[in-house]
């Protein structure tokens, strides 16, 4: 359970069951950081880092990205982009 300012983040949801959501991540790691909020905006860009590129370079206001490449076969991230914030 994790602690949120002063509530915790399933108390939050079983106050407002129709504004807050969770998923569970297979990963486990997220540039060093214990934790980390925010609005998650998901971008779908199967195999291709055009509109990845595009949408890195506008501003991001404190939002989570999370990035569909949609197959395993090739990386859409390259390392030179893992620091930024």
């Amino acid at each position: 359970m994790k602690q949120v300012g002063s509530s915790f983040t399933s108390d939050m949801a079983d106050q407002h069951p129709d504004r807050v959501s969770g998923f569970a991540s297979p990963f486990s790691s997220y540039g060093g950081r214990a934790g980390f909020y925010g609005i998650i905006e998901t971008l779908q860009c199967f195999e291709d880092a055009k509109l990845l590129r595009s949408r890195l370079a506008e501003p991001g206001h404190g939002k989570v990205l999370v990035i569909d490449g949609g197959s395993r076969r090739v990386a859409v991230l390259a390392t030179r982009w893992r620091n930024w914030d």
